[in-house]
């Protein structure tokens, strides 16, 4: 979705999650749309999350830029993606008054860039209850990456040891997590197809804490196919969002006996 579809929809959403900090929520809309540089990306735009019965604010900012940039230009597009996402996280620390671990942030980057400078990604989950989680991914797409280097650098020495999930296996992206009191915990996503894969979360222990299977349709589904209708019951109000803004349903999920969908 585009910003003003992601705008609208947070719009309709406020009014009914009562979200008093909607206006914040757009000023990070507006503001993560401001710095692509669109010429250089094939996809960039809006992704929102929704699980059963969680009225959460779920944003992911996805930037997909060309494999086939100069050099020059590919870490000039990694730096200011890099700087826009601290700036973030400064902006969101100001707002809740809370922190969240830059110095790891910036770790992360840099092996990044050690290995293959990977497209970085952007998300938050907030709800009324709670500070805002922040969520940074690298988009592996199946691309070799250095388990081995990953762990250590991390220092997830368990981590290597979960076979049957992690050996061997292609990685559609790997993530952090951030908490607001400076805690986190990684997000690996092993491929089992093309398509269809695993979410880990691992805490810094190197234990999975958390397993979801989840599906993607890259061509995304109509919010009417028997797919969608099939695996989740949405509730009225969503539903006819999703059939008003002509939404795509582009992934279907399921954690601890809770169903989520994906859409743009």
């Amino acid at each position: 979705m585009d910003k003003e579809k992601t705008i609208a929809l947070i719009e309709i959403l406020s009014q009914k999650w009562k979200i008093k900090n909607k206006k914040f929520f757009f000023e990070i809309i507006n503001f993560l749309d401001k710095n692509v540089n669109k010429k250089f990306s094939f996809f960039n735009g809006f992704e929102f999350s929704f699980i059963e019965n969680q009225p959460k604010v779920r944003l992911l900012h996805l930037d997909f830029w060309y494999p086939t940039l100069s050099l020059s230009i590919f870490k000039k597009i990694i730096e200011k993606r890099e700087k826009t996402i601290i700036l973030l996280f400064k902006k969101f620390s100001q707002k809740f008054h809370c922190f969240y671990s830059l110095e790891l942030l910036k770790k992360f980057f840099q092996f990044n860039r050690e290995e293959k400078n990977f497209p970085i990604q952007f998300g938050f989950e907030w709800n009324k209850k709670s500070q805002p989680r922040l969520k940074v991914y690298l988009s592996i797409n199946g691309i070799n990456f250095s388990l081995k280097k990953f762990c250590h650098e991390f220092q997830l020495n368990k981590l290597q040891t979960q076979k049957n999930f992690l050996k061997n296996k292609k990685f559609d992206t790997i993530a952090l997590d951030f908490f607001p009191h400076g805690g986190y915990c990684f997000k690996f996503y092993p491929l089992l197809t093309k398509s269809k894969g695993l979410l880990l979360r691992i805490n810094k222990d190197s234990k999975i804490i958390s397993i979801k299977k989840w599906k993607r349709f890259p061509k995304g589904l109509e919010i009417e196919d028997s797919k969608v209708r099939n695996f989740i019951k949405l509730p009225k109000y969503l539903f006819t969002i999703i059939k008003k803004l002509d939404f795509k349903v582009h992934y279907l999920c399921e954690e601890n006996s809770k169903k989520s969908i994906y859409f743009r």
